[in-house]
């Protein structure tokens, strides 16, 4: 299978050290919503990557970039179709132009003021203007993209560590025993419309709405979670999310379960029981898809050729997740250089419930195997976030 991005794990915060990981890492980063999951293997996705490509397009007044050699990637990134504005959480930006250092320091800046010292670190100087030493090649300009963004919702319901470790379940006969955070009991029964199923089938696949607060009206939040074994990529399990959401199941219905007829109410009671694990991961990609590739070749001659080569690409990512809330920390950097092999410089220019008289069935909402957790501004089409939990790497032992 072929690989486009490399990955390293780093400390739990952007604003802590790198630490390198060895071996296969146990959670990387993707820019195509497409690429298959891998067992063992978590996924992190933000659509700072795709902001960023935007606005890359933008720069040069075009509607999509073809790569040399062919990238898949870029071809799914002029693919994809969106609202930034309704997706990207408040405290987001984009820039964009020629990399001088007076924008360079703007943007390191924005990020220290906004994520820290290590997101301002990861804008490096770009390589000097002029002739490239050991070529016959000239630099003749550099441009900058950075894209991010920092989320710290807190859950609206009052959830609470578990005091035991339960087994999550990685695959056939591998369990990692992992700490989490729910609600059960008298307390699950306090949250009203904290928490929300949206669908059930009662064998295993369920999708749960759970309410996030911003601390602005004007910005209400979700946290989806999905397990469900269609999912098999962030772009099935978001449709699995979306078709849950269009069809949510009633607040109130029968169902059938072990011989018996229940009355399932959509939201939590007193015989409920939520549980999912705290989740925790950091990771700096470069997309090796993307790396290198060049793009808007120009050839008025043999000795006349002009084009625009992708510098390093790469994406921080941080997420942890506990009985409180979120912290998502994303900075996406796309640099890259106007070449030339002869002549002047020319580079293009930028442009309520009834009464209940059946029992009522009690749910188990045990996120204890493979999941995908996403985070989504309340209108948006697409999340801010999304995590396929799938390795003991990304979960609190102790």
């Amino acid at each position: 299978m072929q690989r486009f991005s490399r990955c390293h794990l780093m400390a739990s915060s952007l604003a802590m050290a790198l630490v390198v990981a060895h071996g296969e890492p146990a959670v990387e980063a993707t820019l195509r919503l497409s690429e298959p999951f891998r067992e063992g293997v978590s996924l992190l996705w933000s659509p700072t990557g795709q902001d960023a490509w935007d606005h890359l397009k933008a720069y040069h007044g075009v509607k999509s970039l073809e790569l040399e050699p062919r990238s898949e990637t870029s071809e799914e990134l002029d693919d994809f179709v969106w609202n930034p504005k309704g997706t990207l959480p408040s405290d987001s930006f984009c820039m964009a132009g020629e990399f001088t250092k007076e924008f360079g320091n703007e943007i390191r800046d924005a990020l220290a003021k906004m994520i820290g010292k290590q997101a301002a670190a990861f804008i490096e100087e770009p390589p000097p203007l002029g002739s490239i030493p050991g070529s016959i090649f000239i630099r003749e300009k550099a441009a900058i993209i950075v894209s991010a963004l920092v989320a710290r919702p807190k859950f609206a319901g009052s959830f609470q560590p578990h005091p035991r470790p339960r087994m999550f379940s990685l695959g056939p006969a591998r369990s990692h025993s992992t700490l989490g955070f729910g609600v059960e009991g008298l307390w699950a029964g306090k949250m009203g419309e904290g928490i929300r199923v949206l669908q059930d089938d009662m064998n295993g696949s369920i999708v749960v709405e759970v309410l996030l607060f911003t601390g602005s009206n004007d910005d209400a939040q979700r946290m989806v979670l999905a397990m469900d074994s269609q999912i098999t990529s962030m772009k099935t399990g978001i449709e699995v999310i979306r078709k849950a959401k269009a069809n949510a199941i009633a607040p109130s219905r029968t169902v059938e379960s072990q011989g018996a007829r229940w009355q399932y109410i959509s939201t939590l009671t007193s015989v409920d029981q939520f549980w999912m694990p705290e989740v925790r991961a950091a990771v700096q990609c470069e997309f090796g898809d993307l790396s290198g590739k060049t793009y808007l070749h120009t050839r008025r001659g043999f000795d006349d050729h002009r084009w625009w080569t992708l510098r390093s690409v790469q994406q921080l990512l941080s997420l942890k997740l506990d009985h409180r809330g979120a912290l998502v920390e994303a900075v996406f950097k796309l640099p890259a250089d106007f070449t030339s092999i002869a002549g002047e410089p020319h580079a293009p220019t930028p442009k309520g419930q009834q009464p209940i008289a059946l029992p009522v069935y009690p749910k188990r909402l045990l996120f204890n195997r493979p999941f995908l957790m996403t985070l989504w501004r309340a209108k948006a089409d697409w999340p801010y976030l999304a995590f396929w939990v799938a390795s003991d790497g990304v979960m609190r032992a102790d």
